[in-house]
């Protein structure tokens, strides 16, 4: 996020902020550039134009570094390529065939005397007897390390002791001794890994899938799929537990690059990843936007590894934290609906008439409860005339899942008490109906689309309907109520509480409790009151009253 501050001295506003960390062997110190205003408002509205400049800056300097390549290893690819030559050399290290003592007593003198030269090449830090070995490790792997890496220095040492065990264990099995184990400590941590089955990316993918998957939409299913692949295609056959965040960097270089619409474009169809990257840039394609990056790859990877680590399949996330700069802030990315707006959709069909008579009831309630609970459309789209219910004599509305029912996030499952306006509108007299009509949908002939999803039908009509009122701005549509809701959360100070995230269905702050009372919070006065008024009402404008009359 892009701040400004003024300069002391100065009466111009200006931005400063600091680069990535990716990019800091490019680019030092930090990003600063003038408003050339001394108007904050004025200042601020330079902003975007200021942020995408950031963004060409630090994309440039991340695609001179992945053409230049150079890098350091990770601690995990040290280990790895460690444990790599240990166990590939011991088999070499083995004493073979029978031997008289004559021959014993020289191969033992021989290798005494080179566990001393190598011993004292460790006590002096100097890698020379595994320096060429070494280097070759990294070329065959096809690693650019540079040569004055200390983390190929640091590869050096660990071959180093690992050759000097190797050679302990030859002499230990001259002298009669044949279940040898490493007495140095990092060796020893070396063949107690080689001695572990790896568990792939690829595996870790079916495990987690098998788990958790019966809790998945099909929608969340079909959005696995890309990324999935992305994972496969990358690192799916390293070992889990040896990815880190150099890998993580490298599979988050590559999800940058590829083309939007990735699976739709004939041009790119049969191309690997990496191809299809390629190609996109020579036809000069656009890429997957940030936020897309961000909510639909990156979030559904770290859900991954949060899972890996969870089930110590990893010792921790290397993807944690990682994210794409978006230059468009998310306040700006959908408007909500201005009160003139708000007038002139709920002065029209199907409002002019008590419950909507001659549309669908779900055309009539559905946007209304958007309204006043921030309600998602596939929320209300599922709910079962059994999750309009009282309690603690409170009339509530039940967002759970359960049967065909399916939330978006754990924490969507929630209990709301009813907004009094969509009682005065008759809203518990409508459910009385259909609970006499029997039946287990609150809105009759509701289903998911093809993929799964529900509510889809009733965001189109609505968008339509905007359409036809000639109601008009950033991505308006049935969503955009959740974006009211939310900005009278703001004004009431509750945006971000606990209580705000519970009444919109999102993740409370780190620390605090996911359940109040075992439910959720308490139906009591204090929370009745409270969000009950934090949606925006109408009466104002002057509809309200007008739709109770005619409900009256």
């Amino acid at each position: 996020m892009f701040k400004i501050s003024k300069r002391k001295g100065s009466s111009l506003w200006q931005v400063r902020k600091r680069w990535p960390t990716d990019v800091a062997p490019l680019l030092k110190g930090e990003f600063t550039r003038s408003t050339g205003e001394s108007d904050r408002k004025l200042a601020e509205a330079k902003l975007p134009i200021i942020s995408a400049e950031y963004v060409a800056i630090v994309e440039d300097a991340r695609r001179r570094l992945a053409d230049n390549r150079f890098r350091d290893l990770s601690e995990v690819e040290i280990r790895r390529l460690a444990t790599e030559f240990y166990t590939e050399a011991l088999r070499h290290y083995q004493v073979r065939g029978p031997l008289d003592r004559t021959q014993r007593d020289e191969l033992l003198e021989a290798t005494d005397k080179t566990i001393e030269t190598l011993e004292d090449h460790l006590a002096r830090r100097d890698v020379a007897p595994v320096a060429a070995l070494t280097r070759n490790m990294v070329e065959r792997k096809g690693l650019p390390i540079p040569e004055d890496s200390g983390s190929l220095a640091h590869l050096a040492m660990m071959n180093l002791r690992a050759m000097i065990e190797l050679h302990r264990g030859v002499a230990a099995r001259l002298r009669g001794v044949e279940d040898y184990r490493p007495a140095d400590a990092s060796v020893a941590s070396l063949v107690h890994a080689a001695g572990k089955p790896a568990r792939t990316v690829n595996d870790l993918i079916e495990a987690f899938e098998e788990a958790e998957s019966e809790r998945w939409a099909p929608s969340t299913l079909r959005a696995k799929e890309p990324v999935n692949r992305l994972l496969r295609e990358t690192i799916g056959e390293r070992p889990a537990a040896e990815i880190g965040r150099t890998e993580a960097r490298e599979v988050l270089s590559l999800l940058r690059r590829l083309p939007a619409g990735l699976g739709k474009l004939k041009q790119l169809r049969g191309l690997s990843l990496r191809d299809a990257a390629d190609r996109g840039e020579k036809l000069g394609l656009a890429v997957i936007a940030p936020a897309t990056v961000n909510r639909a790859y990156l979030a559904h990877i770290s859900a991954l590894f949060n899972w890996a680590h969870q089930e110590e399949w990893t010792s921790g996330n290397p993807f944690r934290g990682l994210a794409v700069a978006d230059p468009v802030a998310p306040e700006d990315k959908r408007d909500p609906f201005t009160p003139a707006q708000l007038k002139t959709i709920f002065a029209a069909k199907p409002w002019t008439a008590p419950d909507g008579v001659g549309e669908k009831p779900i055309r009539f309630w559905g946007p209304l409860m958007a309204l006043f609970h921030g309600m998602r459309r596939g929320e209300i789209a599922q709910l079962h005339i059994a999750d309009i219910d009282e309690v603690d004599g409170v009339p509530s509305i039940r967002i759970r899942p359960g049967g065909s029912k399916r939330l978006k996030t754990r924490n969507a499952r929630r209990t709301l008490p009813v907004h009094p306006e969509l009682i005065r509108m008759g809203f518990l007299a409508f459910v009385e109906r259909r609970r006499k009509e029997g039946g287990e949908l609150l809105f009759a002939g509701e289903e998911p689309d093809i993929a799964g999803k529900w509510g889809d039908s009733l965001g189109d009509w609505f968008g339509r309907r905007l359409k036809d009122l000639g109601v008009t701005g950033n991505r308006l549509g049935l969503h955009s109520f959740r974006h009211n809701f939310q900005d009278r959360l703001r004004a009431a100070g509750l945006h971000n509480s606990d209580i705000g995230q519970e009444l919109v269905g999102r993740t409370k702050r780190a620390g605090s409790s996911d359940q109040y009372g075992g439910a959720g919070y308490p139906m009591c006065e204090d929370v009745l009151s409270t969000p009950s008024h934090v949606a925006i009402t109408l009466n104002r404008h002057g509809w309200l009253q007008r739709s109770q009359q005619q409900h009256a």
